[in-house]
């Protein structure tokens, strides 16, 4: 009875957050930013405009993802991280609330090697991609190569 007034009086303690929940908290500390494209790829092709790619900017700000495109319309896509490096290739899923995508969840892949960082997306078949391959044949899947902003 003691113990139980005392959990009312104070609160219950604080759940520790697991493993995995802390390495995806250091994972996404070491995302933030403002990254530039380096290069866009779909299907094994390069993006055609690679002036219009140099003006993207990646901004991730907590678990808040915002790609700004700077071409003939002003546009962005908006979106949540949920990232797991336990898997492998290490996984975030993107809850998109703004631009194309919004109210969709994209199963995707990312890498982080220094001041470079890549993503894969899924093709039509909304399957997260099992490496960082966007040729011909692997139905659509877009691989974004990033270079943090100093």
């Amino acid at each position: 009875m003691f113990v139980a007034l005392v959990l009312i009086a104070f609160g219950c303690p604080a759940v520790a957050a697991t493993p995995s929940e802390e390495a995806a908290k250091k994972k996404l500390e070491a995302l933030q930013g403002t990254w530039t494209v380096a290069y866009s790829e779909q299907n094994g092709e390069r993006r055609r405009d690679p002036e219009e790619v140099k003006k993207m900017r990646l901004t991730i700000n907590d678990d808040n993802w915002t790609l700004q495109y700077h071409n003939n319309v002003k546009d962005k896509h908006v979106a949540t991280l949920k990232l797991d490096p336990t898997q492998k290739p290490k996984s975030v899923d993107f809850k998109f609330s703004e631009g194309l995508l919004a109210g969709e969840t994209l199963l995707s892949i990312y890498e982080l090697k220094g001041d470079d960082l890549k993503f894969c997306f899924p093709s039509e078949s909304r399957q997260r991609p099992k490496s960082f391959d966007s040729r011909a044949g692997i139905a659509g899947q877009w691989l974004l190569v990033l270079k943090r902003e100093k």
